[in-house]
């Protein structure tokens, strides 16, 4: 009996960790990729978490983190996006 239990509660354990099929996207994904740009905003002196270098673009810690999220946004819609720094 004990046994039956285990070997249900591994089966129900490998059910949650199958993958989730795809869905429509909604909300604020959906509206990314349906457009293809997505907004990132910053502070233009927040050093070292967010400030313009000597050519006005953002850089900093923060900035950092917006890239990876963008990546991880990019890839799960499946198209390259455009930034616009917000």
């Amino acid at each position: 009996m004990k046994l039956k239990r285990m070997i249900t509660i591994g089966v129900m354990g490998l059910g949650l960790a199958a993958p989730v099929a795809a869905e429509d996207f909604t909300g604020t994904l959906a509206k990314v990729a349906e457009s293809g740009v997505i907004t990132i905003g910053h502070r233009e002196s927040s050093v070292p978490f967010a400030y313009l270098d000597e050519n006005q673009k953002p850089i900093g810690y923060s900035i950092d983190l917006c890239m990876k999220i963008v990546d991880k946004v990019a890839e799960t819609v499946g198209k390259d996006l455009e930034i616009c720094a917000g």
